[in-house]
């Protein structure tokens, strides 16, 4: 589990969560408007990821948490979160969750959470802050770590 990067954990999680779904549905949610919710947010979720990592590559630095930054983006939708990423890859592992309509999917989005809270946000944002230091802390003090 050493060398996992956080769209394996994204993929374990996602795969928990539509596990869950079939193996133990807890109180089943069903309607038009929750699986259009769950469309809604899978879609959101893609869309984000993809912008970020157009940026990213767009400002020619890395996408990988333990690898130095050359730039730090602040376009939309890092203006607004500084893992828009991560929270791309949430927004995918509720909108499964949403989309199959059992309470019990919502764990994989909440594993996704403190995984990504606990293993890799504080070692990319101590080494974004002594990367660019007072820059990168002016943009925490600006922008919310999630939304």
């Amino acid at each position: 589990m050493k060398n996992m990067l956080p769209p394996d954990y994204f993929l374990i999680c996602l795969l928990l969560s539509i596990g869950l779904h079939f193996a133990c549905p807890l109180y089943k949610i069903e309607g038009y408007g929750v699986s259009f919710a769950g469309i809604i947010l899978i879609t959101a979720g893609i869309w984000l990821n993809l912008r970020a990592d157009y940026l990213l590559k767009k400002y020619k630095t890395t996408v990988k948490p333990f690898e130095k930054s050359a730039c730090l983006v602040q376009e939309w939708p890092y203006s607004i979160s500084r893992h828009p990423m991560y929270l791309g890859m949430i927004l995918i592992i509720a909108g499964s969750a949403f989309f199959s309509g059992s309470l019990s999917s919502f764990t994989g989005t909440f594993c996704f959470f403190i995984l990504m809270q606990g293993l890799f946000i504080p070692h990319e944002e101590r080494m974004l802050e002594q990367t660019f230091g007072r820059d990168f802390i002016d943009y925490k003090n600006r922008v919310r770590c999630w939304i």
